[in-house]
């Protein structure tokens, strides 16, 4: 529901008169002395938060030329053009885009209308608009696999389903209210999001009817809203989302010949439970993991390759369950057979970097360079991957499993690993913190990328007209939670972290998700940690280092 502002208390007659209204029960006084019967007042709570779905649809597939739809006679006879509209959209780059007057009057006419201007009132946007117009700008526009423009907005399908328009409003006006304080914003916001929660708790029930597309993209927009509201850490939240994705997972195992796209959704569904299970120190839901084995037979290669990873990271996650709250005094007693483990899943996670890094191969990607803004992509790199923003999100999860991995067998061996062992370890450590920094470009739509920057990255990620899917940022995320390991862990230089460290800070100026400014000041705190730690090594060495003499060396030795 949106919030509309506060609305009069007079009667009907009162408000078509614009007369001052007493309000008096059960007629008023103004209706008495007409002789007329009073119609009764409004519900004020109705008034403030009313259901705007349907006509800013209506509206919005008007101004985009979506066949169908019209404006009525009422709204276009008084209102601005659409050029001249608040809800007017823009291009990624911030400029109009432009929108030729449809007019049948006559020339004669239209140089009247020129020679005695008149003063149009302005009409401002509803919340609803403002939302939907921020996430558009801030979480669409301009990402890969996403419309370019506002004009290519027209051919997205995903805009006519009133839950996508209902939960998009919702994390634009949250990530809006975040950057401007505006607690109305955040109100409507969190509105919004109960009617769609509630929504999709119920169709869930109803697999039969359940579309796997959009109810996809609906979760993965809640718990984007989450993320925005800075609550995804939040133990209880993320088991809720966690065995919510476990139930549209379970509605999903019967219909085993879903279509590639669907497949592929499912299974992008499933490592984004990756980092909310390891952060919460549980294990990957069985529902998920049934769904896995009962399908991957049935998926083409390189959906089976992306399956077969899924099991070692959930493997890994099993592990790191087992240890969740435990210090190393705790496990001291099996740590030889958890080294085993944890060394199994290393060894399995190599050998499917190896495989899939062969020329040829559909997971394969290059680093190349440009001249890009310094902040957007670190040390003037990029990826293209051949497979586009399917594999693209995927190996950045093995990224991040695999940094897990070896911090996890260094914390469990630190006391006995040898130097060789433990530098091994530290390199791969390193290796793959470069690459999950180096595919930023990819994932982000960083502001100082202008639209040729933005072309070059995605000239392997462009889809078919038509088939953008609304949720370009969906990976963001999750990349927020890989930046901030990559920033930190143990053995890569102070550069890396001071890098993801402005983007985290970016990533919160432009989007306004909350759990960026959270990370942000957690990696701040691990880079000023170890900068004391470097200041207190320097000092140590200094005071065992002898005072430098200028006595002659005979005096010295005590000759």
């Amino acid at each position: 529901m949106v919030y509309c502002g506060k609305a009069s208390k007079g009667c009907q007659h009162c408000r078509t008169r614009r007369i001052k209204c007493d309000k008096l029960r059960p007629d008023c006084s103004q209706c008495v002395r007409a002789g007329k019967q009073c119609p009764g007042y409004r519900d004020q709570l109705s008034l403030m938060f009313r259901d705007e779905n349907t006509k800013v649809i209506q509206k919005a597939h008007a101004q985009w030329g979506v066949p169908g739809y019209s404006d009525s006679p009422s709204t276009s006879s008084g209102s601005p053009s659409s050029a001249e509209s608040p809800f007017s959209f823009v291009n990624a780059d911030g400029t109009p885009i432009p929108v030729a007057p449809i007019s049948r009057r006559s020339s004669s006419a239209q140089q009247a209308l020129v020679a005695t201007p008149r003063i149009s009132k302005a009409v401002q946007p509803t919340m609803f608009e403002r939302g939907i117009q921020f996430y558009i700008d801030r979480y669409i526009l301009g990402y890969p696999q996403e419309p370019k423009t506002a004009a290519d907005l027209q051919n997205a399908p995903w805009m006519s389903q009133p839950d996508v328009a209902d939960v998009m409003a919702a994390v634009g006006l949250s990530g809006l209210s975040n950057l401007t304080g505006d607690e109305e914003l955040d109100l409507a916001a969190r509105q919004k999001y109960g009617v769609v929660l509630r929504k999709t708790a119920k169709s869930i029930q109803n697999p039969a009817a359940l579309d796997p597309r959009t109810a996809m993209r609906v979760v993965v927009l809640l718990a984007m809203f989450e993320v925005v509201q800075g609550k995804s850490e939040t133990a209880g939240i993320i088991r809720a989302h966690i065995m919510g994705a476990a139930a549209l997972l379970s509605s999903f195992v019967p219909t085993s010949k879903q279509p590639t796209a669907a497949f592929r959704g499912i299974i992008q569904l499933c490592f984004s439970m990756l980092i909310p299970c390891h952060t919460l120190g549980v294990s990957v839901p069985k529902a998920a993991l049934e769904w896995i084995l009962q399908s991957r037979q049935s998926l083409p290669p390189e959906d089976k390759s992306s399956a077969e990873l899924l099991l070692t990271l959930a493997r890994f996650l099993q592990l790191s369950a087992g240890l969740h709250g435990l210090s190393l005094t705790d496990i001291q007693p099996g740590t030889r057979e958890l080294i085993s483990d944890a060394m199994l899943i290393e060894t399995k996670l190599a050998e499917w970097e190896e495989q899939h890094q062969q020329p040829g191969s559909r997971w394969a990607f290059s680093t190349e360079e440009a001249d890009f803004p310094p902040e957007s992509a670190f040390r003037g790199r990029y990826h293209v991957y051949v497979n586009g923003m399917w594999s693209a999100r995927v190996w950045n999860h093995y990224r991040w499993a695999r940094i897990m991995v070896n911090q996890t067998i260094l914390g469990l061996d630190d006391k006995t690993c040898s130097l060789g062992f433990r530098d091994r370890h530290l390199e791969t450590i390193r290796r793959m913190a470069d690459e999950l920094l180096v595919s930023l470009p990819t994932h982000f739509r960083h502001p100082r990328l202008t639209r040729a920057h933005r072309d070059l990255i995605d000239r392997t990620c462009i889809l078919p007209p038509g088939t953008a899917g609304g949720v370009g940022s969906a990976g963001v995320p999750s990349l927020l939670v890989q930046l901030q390991v990559a920033g930190c862990a143990p053995g890569v230089p102070s550069e890396y972290g001071e890098w993801a460290l402005g983007v985290l800070e970016t990533i919160w100026s432009e989007t306004g998700m909350l759990q960026a400014q959270t990370l942000a000041a957690q990696l701040r705190g691990d880079l000023e940690k170890r900068n004391r730690v470097k200041m207190e090594m320097v000092e140590v060495k200094e005071e065992r280092m002898p005072w430098p003499t200028n006595e002659p060396l005979a005096f010295r030795s005590g000759h």
